[in-house]
């Protein structure tokens, strides 16, 4: 098989050279000096890789360094990576790449009479245990118990009048139980409960 070591593949009007493969077996697209292995200066587009039944894969290889990441850049500073630990970093503000801390589970429910969620995410149910106490049962579970939970209750009450807190009573990785009261101290059922979950 023969080998092509330097080739310029010119578009027809001669302007300028669309693709290039160095000595070093470096390919430029739009460029005549390819920086990588690829090196495409314009924008890329990819299309219907999922309707058949493929994947778009991003592989990374440990460098020289011992590290490996998937890197995203934007106009030469890194905007985000995804490192070798599976960790989403990304600057938003932070003033460089930071680890983003998701949230696993979410849920916005009536605490009332027959318990309904309105909305959520990777909550399976809420279970009804008493007055003002309620067990979020995770659709999947937490890697660990040592997530952090915040709350959020209230009667839709707008004069002031009734005041609400709520406490944590126990955690596991599937369930997360925990009690509304009122001012008074009294356990309450709620109208409006709302509980995030990081990890």
């Amino acid at each position: 098989m023969s080998r092509i070591n330097v080739a310029n593949f010119r578009h027809p009007d001669g302007a300028s050279d669309n693709i290039n493969l160095t000595d070093t077996g470096r390919v430029g697209v739009g460029t005549s000096s390819p920086a990588e292995t690829l090196d495409v200066n314009g924008n890329i587009v990819v299309n219907n890789v999922l309707s058949s039944g493929g994947n778009l894969n991003l592989n990374a290889d440990t460098n020289s360094a011992g590290n490996k990441a998937i890197v995203f850049k934007y106009q030469g500073g890194e905007t985000a990576r995804i490192d070798s630990s599976g960790n989403l970093k990304f600057n938003s503000g932070y003033g460089s790449v930071a680890t983003a801390y998701g949230v696993r589970a979410w849920v916005n429910f009536n605490g009332t009479g027959t318990v309904a969620i309105r909305e959520d995410g990777n909550v399976s149910s809420i279970t009804d245990s008493g007055t003002g106490n309620y067990i979020v049962n995770f659709a999947t579970a937490m890697p660990d118990a040592n997530y952090a939970a915040v709350h959020g209750t209230g009667n839709g009450d707008t004069n002031g009048s009734l005041n609400w807190g709520n406490y944590q009573q126990a955690q596991s990785t599937t369930a997360y139980r925990f009690l509304t009261t009122s001012f008074a101290g009294s356990d309450t059922d709620t109208t409006y409960c709302s509980v995030a979950f990081f990890r």
